[in-house]
C-alpha cells in the first residue's frame, strides 16, 4: 500500500532572484501516469509584470486510445495504437512568452531535438519570457495543439487533439526589482513550494535563495517533532532540491528551511 505525505510549508520569505541551476529543473519528477498532464488547469502560477516567470508542464503519452474517428463511436473492441504526439503549435502566450521542449534521459530533463513525443513517452514543455515578463496584463488563454499519428489496426492516420483549458494570468507590476533587493539585503529565502506533493517516495522543493548557502531542510510532524533533516548547498538564485521522504510514515507534514 502507497504510504502518502501531505507537505506544509511552515515558514517563508519574500521573492528573490530568478537563476536555474538546470535548463529543465523544473521538469522533474517526470510525469508517471500515461496520458496525464500537469498542472492541472487551476494550479498553473500567475506572472507579474517586471518579475521572472517559468511555467512547466510535465505529460506521458498514451500508448493506445478509444478516439472516435468517424464520429459513430469508437467500436468496444478497438485498438487504436498512438504512435506518437507532435506538439505542432502553442497559441496564445503573453507577449515575449517562448516554449522549449525536453525529453528525459538518465533521469534528468534535458533539451529535445524536435517536438514528437512517442506512444507512453514522457515529456516536458517550458513557457518563459526571455527575461522578466513584459508590461501588458491580462488573461491569456492557452491552446496546445497536437497531432497525434496513430494506428487504427488498418493503416496510420494523423489526428488532431487540441487544448483549450489553460490560461496564463498576467498581473500588473507588484514591485519585483524591489522585493528582490529587500530579501537580498535581509538574507532572507523564498519557498514556492514542492511537488509532487502529497509524495510517497521523494519531493522536489523550490527556493530562491539570495546568495550561495548551506541550507538544512527540517521536516516537522503535526505534534511539533522534528522527523528528519537534510542538508543542500543553494546557488544563488532558483533552486531544486530532491528530498528522500520514502522513510517517514504516512500523515501530515511541515518543512522548513534555515
Amino acid at each position: 500500500m502507497t504510504k502518502n505525505r501531505l507537505f506544509l510549508l511552515a515558514a517563508t520569505a519574500i521573492l528573490s532572484s530568478f537563476s536555474l541551476k538546470a535548463q529543465f529543473a523544473g521538469c522533474l519528477p517526470v510525469q508517471p501516469v500515461e496520458g496525464s498532464i500537469s498542472p492541472k488547469p487551476a494550479e498553473v502560477p500567475q506572472a507579474i509584470v517586471g518579475c521572472p516567470y517559468e511555467l512547466f508542464f510535465r505529460f506521458a503519452v498514451p500508448t493506445d486510445t478509444m478516439i472516435d474517428i468517424d464520429g459513430a463511436g469508437p467500436a468496444p473492441s478497438a485498438n487504436i495504437v498512438i504512435n506518437n504526439f507532435n506538439i505542432t503549435s502553442i497559441d496564445g502566450l503573453p507577449p515575449g512568452f517562448t516554449a522549449s521542449y525536453a525529453n528525459y534521459s538518465g533521469g534528468s530533463a534535458v533539451l529535445a531535438s524536435d517536438r514528437i513525443y512517442l506512444g507512453g513517452e514522457a515529456g516536458c514543455i517550458k513557457i518563459k519570457p526571455p527575461g522578466t515578463v513584459t508590461d501588458a496584463p491580462g488573461d491569456y488563454p492557452i491552446t496546445i495543439n497536437i497531432t497525434a499519428n496513430i494506428n487504427t489496426g488498418i493503416n496510420n492516420i494523423d489526428y488532431p487533439i487540441v487544448y483549450t483549458t489553460y490560461r496564463v494570468s498576467v498581473l500588473a507590476s507588484q514591485n519585483c526589482n524591489l522585493a528582490i533587493k529587500d530579501a537580498i539585503s535581509n538574507n532572507k529565502i523564498t519557498v514556492s513550494g514542492n511537488y509532487p506533493n502529497p509524495s510517497d517516495q521523494s519531493t522536489i522543493f523550490q527556493v530562491n535563495s539570495p546568495n550561495p548557502q548551506s541550507l538544512v531542510l527540517k521536516i516537522y510532524d503535526m505534534a511539533g517533532s522534528l522527523t528528519a533533516v537534510q542538508n543542500f548547498e543553494a546557488d544563488f538564485g532558483q533552486n531544486y532540491f530532491k528530498a528522500d521522504v520514502s522513510n517517514l510514515s504516512q500523515g501530515v507534514y511541515m518543512y522548513q528551511f534555515e
